[in-house]
């Protein structure tokens, strides 16, 4: 069916995909594997070929770089030459893609400190158009051994479908007995919602919830007699509900924690990721459909390696 000589697996996803109005005419060429970008990346796609593009030409890229929506300062913009530039007082920095040397893409590095670095390669259209590049830099290495850490369960990144799911805070307050703090807990709220209220674990305690500013959930609280030291202990927990299939952050940020007689613990507050995934939805399409079951049955029998929905 497909002019290789050979009736398979291939062959009945072709017909299958031509029944569903898929696909216009059974290919005599097999499909290569499923294209899938790293998504905490900003990918930069290629225009379609016109009269005015094929040609390599300079390329400006722009970058912002951000933690909690402020900009940062003196952050290192590494290129593969071995060029530092540095972010200017409203967190943006830019560079040109050479067209003259037919650089089809051109990789760089960006760094700050206590920060995980950020790989970013884009890719030049050939169009002389700017490239847009965000840097979205809220990642710390996090070891949870020192005190002051205060971070999410689910550290590295948490996948959860789309129905309520549940975050846990957890904290280590050293040798000393944990008595007040405040910190906020910031997310995008098109993204997802609080569905019930914030409660206190074994580990923890609260005085007062504020909701803020949208997206943002101030808690704050006091124990007179203080908390037994704590390491790794849960803290917090909150429920919150999905409002779509996305890949996003949710950040704590800090700003006090005490013992009890006051003496500061230095606290550190870590981002994490949550991925919200509708299983059988391979694709990412929002739907689970024919061609999420083409999509399974073509990585079953080996023809691609990952699904799009995959990071």
């Amino acid at each position: 069916m497909d002019a290789n000589g050979v009736i398979k697996m291939l062959d009945v996803l072709y017909l299958a995909q031509y029944a569903e109005g898929l696909i216009n005419e059974i290919p005599t060429v097999a499909p290569t594997a499923v294209l899938t970008i790293n998504p905490t990346l900003t990918p930069t796609v290629p225009p379609t070929a016109g009269p005015t593009c094929g040609e390599f030409t300079d390329v400006t890229v722009y970058g912002y770089v951000y933690k909690s929506g402020n900009p940062l300062q003196g952050v290192h913009v590494i290129l593969e030459s071995g060029e530092i530039l540095y972010t200017d007082t409203n967190g943006y920095y830019s560079f040109t893609i050479d067209g003259s040397t037919a650089l089809s893409s051109v990789t760089f590095t960006v760094e700050y400190v206590n920060q995980w670095p950020v790989t970013r390669t884009v890719v030049n259209p050939g169009c002389g158009s700017v490239e847009a590049v965000d840097v979205y830099y809220n990642r710390q290495e996090l070891t949870g051994e020192l005190p002051g850490d205060i971070w999410f369960e689910q550290y590295e990144q948490m996948v959860v479908r789309l129905k309520p799911f549940i975050t846990t805070i957890l904290m280590n307050s050293g040798s000393q007995r944990a008595a007040a703090y405040l910190l906020s807990i910031i997310y995008d709220p098109s993204k997802i919602s609080q569905d019930a209220d914030i409660i206190a674990e074994e580990g923890g305690f609260i005085t007062s919830i504020n909701p803020g500013s949208v997206g943002r959930i101030v808690v704050a609280g006091f124990d007179v007699f203080g908390k037994d030291p704590l390491n790794a202990a849960r803290f917090l927990t909150t429920s919150w509900r999905a409002n779509t299939t996305v890949l996003f952050m949710i950040e704590i940020d800090t700003s006090e924690l005490l013992d009890k007689v006051e003496k500061p613990i230095y606290p550190r507050g870590y981002t994490s990721w949550i991925r919200v995934v509708n299983y059988g939805d391979v694709n990412a399409d929002d739907t689970v459909d024919i061609v999420d079951a083409l999509l399974i049955a073509q990585k079953y029998v080996g023809l691609i390696t990952t699904f799009p929905a995959e990071p």
